[in-house]
């Protein structure tokens, strides 16, 4: 109900007539769908798509970019059924290929065609069937099991006891093997969740909502004094304090951003091995995981033992990736490792000359644009433009991770011909604009003119007039 009346104007301006004729005027059908309607919504989803981003993607920058026009907003389903429903005649079937699942159909995930049959025990025997001594505890040696699921397919088995509550862990996790073994310092359920203020992860306020999982972590494993004698390091909510993902996650308030369970898990708790770096970062950052299986950097690193992404970008304090890494200053990483050069520096520096060529064409044709737009020239199509010049350079850094100089190239070259074209309307726009006030000049000394040779017409017209 109170969606209804701030849909319409709120208390003071709502009319049940005016709403009843909208509600009657929003069911009719055919309708177009939004897509179809917003061409500028259109053309910025077809070229996400080309760069192979997800619906869910797509749908989720629009707000962040653009949180002040609701008119560029779309949701992942309209997305998925402008592709798989050729008959609107939005999005081109080309488009299909970009997806990264690549089903010929698809099913929204709010739809059921079948009964939902999973997770379902066949023959099961209702819990409200069980004697009656098990129900009141009567009578011991009776147990309850139940599994706990997590995030990132991580599980752990609880049995309970139902006379004397007496509680079991399966050994599933680091936490429950060291506690298996006797170790009354490592975390149980009480530690996490808390005793009687439990509250549902998506309360802010919980032990356990994103927000607060790292500090939860941390009670144990930022104390060097409780943590002596397990040979891990004490740093980790330190370094992951200043990197990217808690600035996305707290600042920026991402709550889809890495935390310690992401990477981990939460009731299956192990750390990662060296080979399983790469499957942990590849869950959220996929294009870059598949440029890395390209490289030669991932035999090397393998023979080597050495656990992939972290070489590069540390694990724990991860900070935000820029140019300055394929450089040769304090920020570099390259030449940890390579030396000057040789055949892989000289590559690095064609790469990164080419990306800072395409960054700083970018913002050369940003401020051309700038100067034309607040001088009143029409360029809405040169700044949509824009954004197709960023992502290329977006995506040919993602594509550094293949570390192949010629798929980094046609990235980079994509780039620097809408960034020509950008700029190039920018001047045109800008020369339009200078006609136009030469023009304008022009007119207004031939206005003055006249009205000058108008007044001494009118002088003349008065000395020559008889005087009565």
């Amino acid at each position: 109900m109170g969606r209804e009346i701030s849909r319409h104007g709120g208390r003071p301006a709502y009319r049940a007539h005016d709403a009843d004729d909208h509600a009657w005027d929003s069911a009719l059908r055919p309708k177009r769908c939004l897509l179809a309607l917003n061409r500028k919504l259109r053309n910025m989803v077809a070229s996400k798509l080309l760069l192979d981003w997800s619906p869910k993607q797509i749908s989720g920058w629009l707000k962040t970019q653009y949180p002040g026009d609701e008119s560029l907003r779309v949701s992942h389903e309209t997305i998925y059924r402008s592709l798989f429903i050729q008959a609107r005649g939005v999005l081109k079937k080309e488009l299909l290929g970009h997806l990264r699942t690549k089903r010929r159909m698809r099913r929204s995930q709010h739809s059921r065609i079948f009964k939902d049959s999973r997770g379902q025990i066949p023959n099961a025997i209702s819990i409200r069937e069980r004697p009656a001594e098990v129900a009141d505890r009567a009578v011991p040696g009776h147990w309850e099991g139940d599994l706990l699921s997590g995030s990132r397919n991580s599980h752990i088995v609880t049995l309970v006891e139902r006379h004397s509550r007496f509680a079991m862990l399966i050994k599933t996790s680091v936490h429950g093997k060291l506690f298996a073994k006797g170790d009354t310092k490592v975390a149980v359920c009480i530690d996490c969740h808390g005793v009687h203020g439990l509250r549902p992860p998506s309360d802010a306020r919980s032990k356990v909502h994103p927000l607060n999982i790292a500090e939860t972590c941390a009670r144990c494993h930022a104390d060097a004094a409780y943590m002596k004698g397990y040979a891990i390091p004490t740093v980790q909510f330190a370094q992951y304090s200043t990197s990217v993902h808690h600035e996305a996650l707290t600042i920026r308030g991402d709550l889809s951003a890495p935390t310690c369970t992401t990477c981990h898990g939460n009731h299956g708790a192990a750390p990662p091995g060296v080979d399983a770096v790469q499957n942990v970062c590849s869950k959220c950052h996929v294009f870059q995981d598949r440029m890395y299986d390209k490289s030669s950097h991932k035999a090397a690193f393998q023979s080597a033992g050495l656990p992939g992404c972290v070489v590069c970008h540390g694990n724990h304090g991860i900070s935000h990736p820029t140019d300055a890494k394929l450089a040769t200053g304090p920020q570099a990483t390259c030449m940890q490792c390579h030396t000057p050069g040789d055949v892989c520096d000289q590559a690095r520096a064609e790469m990164l000359s080419g990306l800072t060529h395409l960054d700083v064409g970018i913002k050369n044709a940003h401020n051309v644009l700038d100067v034309a737009e607040s001088s009143g020239m029409e360029v809405s199509q040169a700044r949509l433009d824009e954004d197709q010049a960023r992502d290329a350079l977006t995506k040919a850094r993602v594509t550094i991770h293949s570390f192949r100089k010629e798929l980094v190239d046609q990235d980079i070259q994509e780039g620097l011909k809408i960034t020509a074209k950008n700029l190039q309307a920018g001047k045109a726009a800008l020369a339009e604009r200078d006609y136009r006030r030469r023009g304008l000049g022009l007119a207004l000394v031939f206005i003055l003119l006249s009205m000058v040779g108008l007044s001494l017409y009118i002088r003349q017209i008065e000395h020559s007039a008889p005087k009565l």
